[in-house]
């Protein structure tokens, strides 16, 4: 998508990533909630700004489209919190992750640790990164105060 570009650098940095992460998340979040191919994005520049502006009659930028898909994101997460789902335990299976690490194949011998990561990724999103919980003050900066009360 025009506009949207990802950090300089974000293979080598694990922050970077962790920003790049945000970033695609938002956008994901935008993107499928308008109901669009999510394989259309693969192949190459999408216009997706120019079609969500011609179709609404709107004028955003990709910045506003981020913080739309931030807010989805988020109010994804609270749901997922106050329903009792232990977001922070909730791992993934040992042959995604390489635990036991395959014994052939292109990724022989390789095992990925993403706990950290994704507690990176929490503050990143402006969450509490030991349990997912949104921070009130996220919360408020995308003006979803009415949250709080379901999770504080």
């Amino acid at each position: 998508m025009e506009g949207f570009k990802l950090p300089s650098g974000w293979k080598k940095s694990e922050r970077k990533k962790q920003v790049g992460q945000r970033l695609t998340t938002c956008f994901h979040q935008v993107l499928n909630n308008t109901r669009l191919c999510l394989i259309s994005t693969l192949f190459g520049p999408y216009p997706f700004i120019d079609f969500i502006n011609n179709f609404t009659g709107w004028s955003i930028s990709v910045d506003v489209l981020l913080k739309i898909g931030l807010t989805i994101q988020v109010l994804r997460q609270a749901f997922n919190l106050r329903e009792d789902l232990d977001v922070m335990n909730n791992k993934l299976p040992g042959r995604i992750t390489g635990h036991l690490p395959d014994k052939r194949g292109s990724i022989k011998g390789i095992s990925i640790e993403y706990e950290e990561s994704f507690k990176g990724y929490c503050k990143e999103m402006g969450w509490n990164p030991e349990n997912g919980y949104p921070l009130k003050k996220s919360l408020t900066k995308l003006d979803l105060d009415f949250v709080i009360k379901d999770l504080y």
